[in-house]
C-alpha cells in the first residue's frame, strides 16, 4: 500500500520534514530544488518545498507543503554571450 509509514511514537509532522526532500524525488522523480529550498538544500521553516519541474502542482503532506513550479521553455534559454544553451537541466537531489 502506498503511503508514508512512520513509528506510533514519532512526530509525524517533524518525520515529513526531515524526509522532505526524499518524499518530493519520489513524487516528481525529474524535478529538481529550486528558490529558497535549492539554498536550504530543504523545506523552508514554514514546510514549504520549492521544487521546478514540467508542471504546476502543489502536494500537502500534513505540514508539508511541496510546490513545482514550471521550469522555463528549454529555447528560450540563452547563455551569458547569447548563444542557445542546449544542456538539459540536471535533477539536484538524485
Amino acid at each position: 500500500m502506498r503511503g508514508i509509514y512512520v513509528d506510533a511514537d514519532d512526530d509525524i509532522d517533524q518525520t515529513a520534514r526531515t524526509h522532505a526532500v526524499r518524499i518530493a524525488r519520489y513524487l516528481y522523480p525529474i524535478a529538481y530544488l529550486s528558490a529558497a529550498s535549492a539554498v536550504l538544500l530543504g523545506p523552508t521553516r514554514d514546510g514549504r518545498l520549492f521544487l521546478t519541474g514540467r508542471g504546476v502542482q502543489r502536494q500537502r503532506i500534513k505540514t508539508l507543503e511541496i510546490i513545482q513550479n514550471k521550469a522555463p521553455d528549454r529555447s528560450r534559454r540563452r547563455s551569458w554571450n547569447g548563444q542557445a544553451s542546449w544542456r538539459p537541466c540536471q535533477p539536484m537531489f538524485c
